[in-house]
């Protein structure tokens, strides 16, 4: 398997921005420099494992999402529990978690 850095840059491009965080910000989380954050993200430069670890703790995703882009579950506890909770039920009843969850994040609850 090839390791296409562009497109593993596109990613952490992608998700920083989601995340509202500048290059900036996600180099003082990794503790590296701004440019080489932009080297990677133009896919110029090829991160160490433990880099692109760190990366991925910044931007709550896994190695697999920025590798693969195909993990949607981030690296937060509550999100692993409910992954955990989901994992065996039936489609109906995913189907009736996810009209639920929608409807808390649909609503204007103050916290």
């Amino acid at each position: 398997m090839t390791v296409n850095w562009t497109l593993i840059g596109k990613r952490i491009k992608d998700r920083r921005i989601k995340l509202k965080l500048t290059q900036e910000q996600l180099a003082e989380k990794v503790k590296t420099s701004n440019i080489y954050i932009c080297r990677i993200e133009l896919g110029a430069a090829s991160p160490t494992l433990t880099i692109l670890l760190q990366i991925c703790k910044a931007l709550g995703c896994s190695i697999s999402y920025l590798i693969e882009g195909t993990e949607v579950i981030q690296y937060d506890p509550n999100a692993r529990e409910i992954y955990k909770l989901l994992d065996g039920c039936s489609p109906y009843k995913i189907q009736v978690v996810s009209k639920v969850i929608k409807s808390i994040l649909d609503a204007d609850v103050v916290t």
